[in-house]
């Protein structure tokens, strides 16, 4: 999220990539999620200039990378540290990676 520190109106420039299509995914991994630019609410061309008022509200959405190899090869190990870390969600890891722990907070 960006906030203007301006009095006055600011140009904003944007190039960003991979907002249509995203990384690919090698070897089984699934493909990235693509980023987002918004204006107040509203998406904007994340190739070209605006004006930003210091009232505005812009949002940044960065694009993620592909994933690599299957993600049910994944090693319990390493699904058990996303989720000590809070990278993951109990549910998002039975869900990708088949994962079949009772991980609780308490384990943390």
């Amino acid at each position: 999220i960006v906030k203007s520190l301006s009095d006055g109106p600011i140009l904003l420039t944007f190039m960003s990539e991979r907002t249509r299509h995203p990384a690919y995914g090698l070897f089984g991994g699934k493909n990235g999620r693509v980023g987002k630019v918004t204006l107040n609410g509203r998406p904007i061309n994340p190739k070209r200039q605006w004006v930003m008022n210091q009232s505005d509200r812009l949002v940044l959405e960065v694009p993620s990378g592909g994933g690599y190899g299957d993600p049910k090869d994944r090693s319990f190990y390493s699904i058990e540290r996303d989720l000590q870390e809070g990278l993951l969600s109990v549910q998002k890891a039975r869900a990708e990676y088949n994962y079949d722990g009772e991980f609780t907070a308490v384990d943390m």
